[in-house]
This record gives C-alpha cells, structure tokens and sequence, in this order.
C-alpha cells in the first residue's frame, strides 16, 4: 500500500496557500522559529500566527486552519481563514499499552472513501487546498515511510480501524503517527487530509480500555 500513498501525496507540489488541520494550543513563549508565532497545532511542529484572526478563540478546537507558510527555520503558518470545525478529523481511543488495542477513527463528511495512514516519523507536506474533484487539500503530517492500512467506502464518512499493540518491549516509549483522508463521492469533491494523531505505546499495566469510540 506504500506506493498508493506516494501517488497521492507525494507528487503534490509546494503551494504557496497552505490548509492544515489539528487541535489549536497556545505556545508557552518564544520559539526557534522567532517569527510572531503565538500558537501550534498540538503535537506537532506547525506553528500559527494571525494578524487578522483572535486564534486564542480556537484553542483546543480541531480546526482547518488556511493561510500562508511564512516560517524561515521553520513552518510557520500566517492563518487567514479557519474552519471550525475540521471537515475530516481523526481521533483515538483504547489502551496505547502492549498487547491491547487500539482503534483510530476517521471522520468524513458523508458517503465517500476514507484511507488510514500510520508512520514513526512526522513529516511536512503541503498539498494545497483544493477544491475541485479529485485536488488535494490539506497538509500530511507523516515522514516519507509512511503506510496507508486502509482504504475504505463509506456510506456515512466514518471510517475505523482497530489495531493490535504487540506484546514487544522493545515498542515502548514509540511514537506511532496516524492520519487520515477522505474523499466524498455522489458528487466527487477533493481528497481532504486530517489531523494527525500520536499514540505513544506503554508497558502493559492491565486491564485493557475499551475501543467502543
């Protein structure tokens, strides 16, 4: 399944217009990036800042935040527009702990197909924000390693997916990096990218949690 993920994002060009989806948290204070930012996008290395918009009102909302990358060492997004909330999101639930489940859970909306994508590395790619059948819109957080697990139709744009943890030592402390994408059908609109979601896996502290989300 690597080689559909490679056809789907990675010919996708840097765009000057960048959409980007995930949870809104304020930054403690001065960065590396040293470029006005005030917020980020949870668990990642997308920082925000606005000269138009309150993103203090936004924080700890999944959103789709649209703008323009300004960053010089790093990836710095002037927001101009926001969409509250995200139209595909991504979400988790059960125990990260070795030998339970898991399930993610992606969010679309409506009848159309869903993929599922897992990495160990993030990653920055901006895909654009399109809107016609068939664009790319949005941003894909994962490295280059990353594997789609599962490309679905869906009739109400919910897709999940329940993952097994092995019982491995060796795997804790991981990070494990899900996002997702959908693509309505009936009409065709553009291929739109989720948040993205890290589970970091832990030493098996039983009973297991459930995965009913």
């Amino acid at each position: 399944m690597r080689s559909l993920i490679c056809v789907l994002f990675a010919s996708a060009l840097a765009a000057q217009s960048v959409c980007a989806s995930g949870e809104i948290v304020p930054i403690a204070g001065p960065t590396i990036c040293q470029n006005g930012e005030t917020h980020r996008l949870l668990g990642t290395a997308v920082f925000l800042r606005s000269s138009t918009l309150n993103l203090g009102a936004y924080a700890g909302r999944i959103v789709e935040v649209q703008g323009t990358d300004v960053g010089l060492l790093c990836h710095v997004i002037e927001v101009t527009g926001v969409i509250d909330p995200a139209p595909v999101t991504m979400s988790w639930c059960g125990s990260p702990m070795l030998s339970c489940p898991v399930k993610v859970v992606l969010q679309g909306p409506g009848l159309g197909v869903g993929l599922l994508a897992v990495a160990l590395a993030s990653g920055y790619q901006a895909l654009g924000c399109g809107t016609n059948p068939g664009d790319l819109h949005g941003t894909l957080l994962l490295g280059p390693a990353a594997d789609v697990f599962a490309v679905l139709a869906t009739p109400t744009g919910r897709l999940d997916q329940v993952v097994p943890i092995p019982l491995d030592s060796a795997l804790v402390g991981l990070n494990v990096l899900f996002q997702g994408a959908h693509m309505t059908i009936g009409p065709q609109g553009p291929l739109q990218v989720s948040n993205r979601v890290t589970v970091t896996l832990s030493i098996l502290m039983p009973p297991c949690a459930p995965t009913n989300c």
